[in-house]
């Protein structure tokens, strides 16, 4: 198992979207996603999950509206105040690292000379 903070630098580098696919993956994971986010969800979290053969997704790795839905509709209204939090804090994370990379690359250029 991976420590809350490599588990938290990974997650830093996904959307909210695919925070809350990750962590459907099982219930293991969706327990450690809601204690670190404060999700709250009232989900039991059994001491051993019974294991199941795992399936990969194909196709595209962006929610369509209707899956996003589905999910919406299977969570409570707390649920989605914490993905919706997550997805902002992400956004400005990544807000954050293309300004980082705009500047490292301008002392790069610097650094480079003429």
């Amino acid at each position: 198992t991976l420590e809350d903070r490599l588990l938290l630098k990974i997650f830093s580098f996904l959307t909210a979207w695919n925070v809350l696919s990750s962590a459907q993956t099982n219930r293991a994971l969706f327990g450690r996603v809601d204690a670190l986010f404060g999700i709250g969800s009232s989900v039991k979290i059994p001491e051993k999950a019974p294991k199941k053969q795992p399936t990969r997704a194909k196709g595209r790795s962006q929610l369509n509206a209707q899956t996003a839905a589905a999910i919406a509709s299977k969570l409570s209204a707390s649920e989605i105040k914490g993905i919706i939090a997550l997805d902002d804090a992400a956004r400005k994370l990544e807000l954050e690292c293309a300004a980082l990379r705009a500047e490292k690359e301008d002392l790069s250029a610097g650094l480079a000379g003429p």
